[in-house]
């Protein structure tokens, strides 16, 4: 054998194995992206708008809040192996964060790394979740994606409690005693008192009522409706009303045969507006209690009353 051919020889029986390994050291030196340590962050962050009640990380809402959002510090390291197979920890950008609502409410926007939950002015108490889910970029190196949600509570308003504030005379002291009657402020607070209602609507609906005086004259209380926004003060979800006996009346009402006490037990409704409709959430009384001893009178907001007031010089009703 010639050197000539031995040499055509010995190539043709290696040269393929001679190309592989090119190959492969080629494509190890490739530039790329690799996948990093799987993200880690966008937990979800919440707040109420209303501050009070505290804590506003707090996951039960009165109709009508607002919660903000947002996701928390996000990271996102992939590996990037330059041309000479080194590797670089770059840090990713985040793709188009989705915002979703599983029960009652919505969020707006549905997208972006913050938004705001609004909880419905729903009839009945209900339940649900806010989820959000964090995508990678999907212009490195492709990561699965992090999400979280929160799990809440909406509650419709479901009964009240009162304080007594203040007293109002309604005339100058006697004797003589030829008049009584008084009015007096209570404070009442529309519950549960650990969500805020202040975007809710409310109305105080008195219908016509009549009673009789001992002497058989008639104490009427005409129809009313008075709407209200509840507000912050010592909690949510407070409101003044004023209870009026009206008059000053005569002391003689109370006379039959001798004088007598009596107590008039007005009724009334405390209404929230939902879904087209007013609906009552409390019955409390408005109650008016005159002394056939004293002549004196006091008036009440459900079992909280005002002080005896009265009786008073002017001739009266």
């Amino acid at each position: 054998m010639t050197p000539n051919s031995w040499t055509s020889s010995w190539f043709s029986q290696f040269l393929p194995a001679i190309l592989v390994c090119v190959a492969t050291a080629s494509s190890a030196f490739a530039e790329g992206w690799l996948a990093g340590p799987s993200p880690n962050g966008g937990a979800l962050e919440h707040e109420a708008v209303l501050q009070v009640p505290q804590p506003v990380d707090r996951t039960i809402f009165g109709i009508g809040e607002i919660v903000s959002l947002e996701i928390g510090s996000w990271s996102d390291i992939d590996i990037y192996v330059d041309e000479f197979n080194e590797e670089w920890e770059i840090e990713d950008t985040l793709g188009e964060v989705a915002w979703y609502v599983e029960g009652p409410g919505y969020v707006e926007p549905a997208v972006g790394t913050a938004t705001f939950y609004y909880a419905p002015f729903s009839r009945v108490n209900d339940s649900g979740c806010v989820q959000v889910v964090v995508p990678d970029s999907g212009t490195r190196g492709l990561d699965g994606y992090t999400n979280d949600q929160l799990s809440f509570n909406v509650r419709i308003p479901s009964g009240v409690r009162a304080w007594h504030a203040n007293d109002y005379s309604l005339g100058t002291l006697g004797p003589p005693d030829n008049s009584i009657g008084t009015a007096s402020d209570f404070w009442f607070q529309t519950l549960p008192d650990n969500v805020n209602f202040q975007r809710v609507s409310f109305r105080e609906s008195i219908s016509q009522q009549t009673f009789a005086w001992p002497d058989g004259t008639s104490y009427a209380v005409g129809q009313s409706t008075r709407g209200f926004l509840v507000q912050d003060l010592d909690g949510p979800n407070f409101y003044g009303d004023l209870v009026s006996s009206g008059g000053p009346w005569r002391t003689e009402r109370l006379l039959n045969q001798v004088y007598q006490s009596c107590q008039f037990n007005v009724t009334q409704s405390l209404q929230f507006y939902a879904e087209g409709d007013w609906h009552t959430y409390a019955t409390p009384a408005h109650p008016r209690r005159f002394s056939g001893d004293t002549f004196k009178a006091r008036v009440g907001w459900s079992d909280i009353w005002g002080n005896w007031q009265g009786p008073y010089q002017e001739p009266g009703l």
